[in-house]
């Protein structure tokens, strides 16, 4: 597959650094995975970094059986194996794990990192779905890592900073922040790193606004994708929109900016570049694009700049046929592609066929490396799980341009070879590969070389926990234009594995016999390098290619060539216990490198510790010591350390980044308010006013007075369970609580909690109105009965407006209540109109009343019920015991009493009792000259009640 201008640069960048000594990453082999996140790198892969959000899940198919998983970080990550070839992660917590899955072919290394929550995606209604918190929607996730490596005799220090950074806003949107920086000090400066200013660069820095109906808008740097022929995977710096596909402009792009300015590290060149790209027409699983670019270049690359005009179509059915043709004009040249993927039944076919004009003016801004014609195809046969059969062919023309600083190769592969499994323990491989490599300079090297190369390999798995893999190889080259044999080598690798639970260990060892290498070939012509990776390799070429002989074949286009002569040795070993993860090689390596001989002991660690779910620290060295070596360059070896710190958004961090708690950044603060609840609801109402002077502390002794608005505010609080307190020495005396005077929160860094205390001073006018049975103004000790639907009015002291005024009316018991009143003097006055028929009011209808803070004041109120007896005194002369105004005698002037009432009967001896209590009474009647009647009971109801005929008789 062709190697696109992203992965040349990601490579380079990852090769300028590593040969720097500023870091020492990890490299594996990747699976062949149909995951698209893959990156291939020539004719090898590097390991797959694999980003998974905390409880999704991600398929990743394997082009053979898997045999075993070891996860290093098994908090973060799930692995299940489905069948036979798909394994499925699952995201536990955040962090970082390296998963390693051992396939009947190789042994293959994934990068698995769990980020971020699971975005919301919100219901028709707009609500949060069923089960899901709403504040979901709003997620933040991401990291930001900082790494740094300590200067060394002959090498800079170098801080490196990025983040990664996003913000889930509303309406499915989100907003991404990219930024990478680093800073050289100390010791002598780096070529590598003159781009930046005084030391100081910038690698990337992009923010983008994404939509989820995939349009998005980015600005500063930013990636463009439009076909392999124009820009693929390509780095501007400036704007790029991307537009819906149910949008009025279809899922157009468009994009302008400059092709990576000065300060990005390791860019020679670039210009400027804008266009875009328009969709024709589309059907059912087929689209045709058309778009026009332009591109001017700084000077710096080949060619010229100039307009670009491209027509694409690409079909595809289901995944079992993708079909892609493309057709570009510029620099008066025609370009052109071809695709295609198809599967049917056990078989699987993909090839490409395309031409890429010199003349193009994507070479001027670097877009592409220079012109070229590719031919390329591969077949697979599958017929059963255990067996599978391929061949492809692949043969590569570049054009050498009179501008360019290294040599063109071209060449042409073949290869072929099988793999079969004999049941569940044993596989066998077996592969036959044929490779030309050209190369043309305008000095007087040039090269045709030719390698066969036969191997085999077999892997068997003995018990539960024990491995043995071995692979021979045998290869022959030749130089065509000297029309000689150059070599025949072969070799042999064996490796023996272990695993535990926890841990894995292999011992491994290999040997190479004589033959031509990639190493070999570029110490005869060191321009086949970059022109700043050459720069490292003059310096040193022993070192170089000890640490980098893995990857010398992604600058050479992906040519394998036989390695150099050697001999290798030494112990893997990776373990994860708790927050800790450990990898660590040891190796003894015998080499010679064209005239050269070395022996080194290489030693590499990384530790990873765990601090929590959102902080991470990792240790990584590399560290040889040379036994022997003839070579004239430096033979003291080397040594390197970086230290990495990140911290990820969305973690538990218990308390924080340790850095940011360093610096006091993570800490967080605590507001509020004391207030007066007027409603005494508890609430922090906006109408209430605030209560200045009053004292809060937290548990730490940390203290604050209340403004006079009664606000607080502590800063620089430190994360935790935080106790606040209301100071004060009015409570139950002047002042009531209507929330607790003590509260415990929870602060989190860089965050503000809210809180508020609220009291009262009010007092409160309450009593009752009564039916005053006993006509003694008091309530009696048998409860005498309410009087309700009474209004009761209360009026502050000098208020002379009705509207001040509070009205109450008392309930069935004949309670009145004035809750919430401010210390002071009020009125409370009766509403005569109110009283029920037959009731007298008191001759004193209005009180005045002092409310004290928090403490109560009684009225009760008596009414008096209308109850009236009535009669005649008289001489019973018939001796009938009724009165008869015909025959008995009416006595005038009598007195008649009744408890303490006393009347006096008329001239026609008639009287009338008034003001009665309720209850027993006895009627006496005493004539004027002392006659004195018998005395008559009678029973009174505690309501409005008249007697009438209750008719006295006294002797004469």
């Amino acid at each position: 597959m062709r190697v696109t201008a992203r992965s040349r640069f990601r490579h380079v960048l990852e090769l300028a650094l590593l040969v720097a000594g500023f870091t020492t990453p990890f490299f594996a082999q990747s699976p062949n995975l149909t995951n698209p996140q893959s990156e291939e790198s020539g004719s090898g892969r590097r390991a797959v970094r694999v980003k998974i959000l905390i409880g999704a899940s991600q398929q990743m198919t394997f082009d053979a059986a898997i045999q075993s998983v070891t996860i290093v970080e098994p908090q973060s990550v799930k692995a299940t194996v489905i069948g036979e070839r798909v394994l499925l992660l699952t995201g536990l917590d955040f962090g970082e794990s390296i998963v390693v899955v051992s396939t009947n072919l190789r042994r293959e290394t994934l990068i698995a990192e769990i980020i971020g929550h699971p975005i919301e995606t919100p219901a028709a209604d707009g609500r949060a779905a069923k089960g899901k918190s709403p504040t979901a929607r709003k997620a933040s996730f991401g990291s930001y890592t900082v790494a740094f490596t300590p200067p060394s005799s002959k090498r800079s220090a170098l801080l490196s900073q990025s983040l990664q950074y996003r913000q889930t806003l509303n309406s499915g949107r989100t907003l991404d922040l990219e930024t990478s920086l680093f800073s050289t000090f100390g010791g002598q400066s780096e070529p590598l790193l003159a781009a930046g200013w005084k030391g100081v660069g910038v690698n990337r820095l992009s923010l983008a606004l994404r939509n989820s109906d995939s349009s998005s808008l980015e600005i500063l740097d930013n990636e463009i994708t439009v076909s392999p022929l124009t820009f693929s995977g390509y780095t501007i710096r400036g704007l790029h929109l991307t537009t819906a596909s149910n949008s009025i402009l279809r899922g157009s792009e468009f994009f302008a900016g400059l092709a990576r300015p000065s300060i990005s590290l390791l860019n020679l060149g670039g210009g400027r570049v804008i266009g875009g790209v328009v969709p024709l027409t589309s059907g059912r699983g087929w689209t045709i694009r058309a778009g026009a670019m332009a591109v001017n270049s700084s000077g710096s690359n080949d060619g010229h700049g100039g307009p670009i005009f491209l027509i694409d179509a690409n079909y595809r059915q289901a995944e079992n046929t993708i079909i892609q043709g493309e057709l570009s004009y510029g620099g008066n040249a025609i370009s052109w592609r071809g695709a295609a993927v198809i599967q049917r039944g056990p078989f699987n076919f993909s090839g490409e066929v395309a031409k890429l004009d010199n003349r193009s003016p994507v070479i001027a801004v670097g877009a592409q490396g220079r012109g070229r014609s590719t031919l390329s195809g591969s077949l697979q046969w599958q017929p059963s799980a255990r067996f599978v059969a391929f061949t492809s062919y692949s043969r590569n023309r570049s054009n050498q341009s009179s501008t360019s600083a290294r040599i063109s190769l071209s060449g042409a592969a073949l290869a072929a070879g099988l793999n079969y499994r004999f049941g569940k323990k044993t596989h066998f491989g077996f592969r036959y590969s044929q490779q030309a490599i050209d190369s043309a300079a305008l000095s007087s090297f040039a090269s045709q070389i030719r390698t066969r190369t036969l191997s085999a390999n077999l892997t068997t798995r003995f018990s539960r926990h024990w491995e043995n893999t071995l692979e021979t190889r045998y290869s022959r080259s030749s130089e065509a234009r000297a029309d000689a044999e150059m070599d025949r080598g072969y070799g042999f690798r064996d490796e023996l594995r272990r695993s535990w639970e926890w841990a894995s260990g292999s011992a491994y060892f290999n040997y190479q016999n004589s033959g031509q290498s990639l190493s070999s070939l570029i110490i005869r012509n060191p321009s086949l390098l970059p022109p700043l990776i050459r720069h490292e390799f003059e310096a040193d070429p022993s070192r170089f290619l000890i640490m980098n002989r893995d990857l010398l074949s992604t600058f050479l286009g992906g040519i394998e060539l036989p390695q150099a002569k050697s001999t290798d040795a030494g112990l893997r070993f990776q373990a994860s216990l708790s927050k800790y993860s450990l990898i660590g090689e040891l190796r003894y390596s015998n080499s010679e490198f064209g005239t050269q001989l070395r022996r080194d002991l290489l030693t590499t660690v990384n530790l990873g510790v765990r601090l929590n779910s959102a902080n991470s620290i990792n240790f990584s060295s590399a560290l040889s010591r040379p036994l022997e070596s003839n070579s004239l360059a430096n033979s003291n070896g080397f040594s390197s350390l970086t230290t990495t710190l990140t911290h990820r958004f969305g973690g538990s961090s218990d308390g924080g980044f340790f850095l940011t708690r360093l610096l006091g950044l993570n800490h967080g603060a605590i507001k509020g308010r004391v207030f007066s609840d007027i409603n005494s609801n508890g609430k922090d109402d906006p109408e209430e006013p605030g209560i200045a002077g009053l004292k809060v502390r937290l548990d730490n002794g940390n203290t604050a007075t209340t403004d006079q608005d009664g606000h607080f505010r502590f800063a620089g609080v430190k994360p935790g369970n935080i106790t606040v307190s209301l100071l004060t020495d009015d409570l139950g005396r002047r002042m009531r609580a209507s929330t607790t005077n003590q509260q415990t929160v929870s602060v989190a860094p860089r965050e503000t909690v809210n809180l508020s205390f609220g009291f009262f001073n009010f007092g409160f006018i309450a009593g009752r109105i009564f039916n005053d049975l006993q006509l003694s103004g008091k309530p009696e000790s048998n409860d005498p009965p309410g009087i309700s639907g009474v209004s009761v009015r209360l009026l502050p002291e000098n208020s002379t407006t009705a509207n001040s005024a509070v009205t109450r009316v008392t309930d069935g018991s004949g309670i009145y209540e004035f809750r919430s009143l401010a210390p002071g003097k009020y009125s409370i006055q009766l509403d005569p109109d109110t009283l029920p028929p037959n009731f007298r009011a008191p001759v004193q209808t209005s009180w005045q009343l002092t409310v004290e803070p928090i403490t109560g004041s009684y009225l009760d109120i008596p009414l008096v019920a209308q109850r009236r007896v009535s009669g005649v005194v008289f001489v019973d002369k018939d001796n009938d015991g009724k009165f008869d105004s015909q025959i008995d005698e009416a006595v005038a002037g009598a007195h008649v009493v009744a408890g303490r009432v006393d009347v006096v009967t008329g001239p026609d001896g008639a009287y009338l009792l008034r003001g009665l209590p309720a209850g027993n009474l006895e009627i006496v009647a005493i004539a004027p000259w002392g006659g004195k009647s018998a005395a008559v009971a009678i029973n009174l109801d505690s309501e409005p009640s008249i007697k009438r005929g209750v008719d006295l008789s006294v002797p004469r």
